[in-house]
């Protein structure tokens, strides 16, 4: 498979030509990784954006002063990505991406994307989408573990949900960020109150995670 056609296959370039593909696609780096290797970890910097081509992925992020070290927030397949939320907001790494399979993975570094984003504003707008129906997801998972306290009756329990529960929260407040900068993109004359938008939003994720 080539860069292009792993392209193809990733949601959020829905809507691209092919010659605007291949105006990219030639500069994506391919890699490798094995069962168990850790791809991301929790606290890194982030500088690129993962498509994964081939395999699965485990998202996990680190419990505090509770007997379990990590919960487990989901698991990726080909055509899904990872490690946007970083790249968006400029912040480290918010979880541990692991390979549960070998895994061949397209990297896009943070300049790069950033620029096809900005070139083409439907990226953006796939992106919201799909991180849209991740909320959702969310929802659901939030509910089920609302169900599992309550039966459970354990504090450790509570601690994996509230974990859980500040990595999701991102979700929404990113697609906050990315509407705020596909506006500013569009309209520059409003870049002033795009701003405006992306301070109060990391504001209020940084409130939310103290409080979680």
């Amino acid at each position: 498979m080539t860069n292009k056609d792993a392209c193809d296959t990733v949601g959020i370039f829905r809507g691209l030509t092919e010659a605007e593909i291949d105006e990219f696609s030639p500069d994506l780096q391919r890699v490798k990784y094995v069962k168990g290797a850790q791809i991301i970890s929790e606290h890194d910097t982030a500088d690129n954006l993962y498509f994964i081509c081939k395999g699965k992925v485990k998202i996990s992020k680190g419990l505090k002063n509770l007997e379990t070290p990590s919960a487990d927030l989901t698991t990726l397949e080909p055509g899904e990505f990872f490690g946007e939320m970083g790249i968006i907001n400029d912040e480290a790494r918010s979880a541990t991406v692991v390979a549960t399979e070998d895994v061949e993975l397209l990297l896009i570094p943070k300049d790069l994307f950033l620029r096809i984003s900005f070139k083409h504003p439907e990226v953006m707008f796939n992106l919201m989408q799909t991180l849209s129906g991740r909320l959702r997801d969310t929802n659901e998972r939030f509910a089920s573990l609302m169900d599992e306290m309550i039966s459970k009756n354990r504090l450790m329990a509570i601690g994996m949900a509230a974990s859980k529960i500040i990595h999701d929260l991102k979700t929404p407040l990113t697609v906050i960020v990315l509407t705020a900068q596909l506006i500013e993109n569009l309209f520059p004359g409003s870049s002033e109150f795009s701003q405006s938008i992306v301070k109060q939003t990391r504001l209020i994720d940084q409130l939310v995670r103290e409080i979680l």
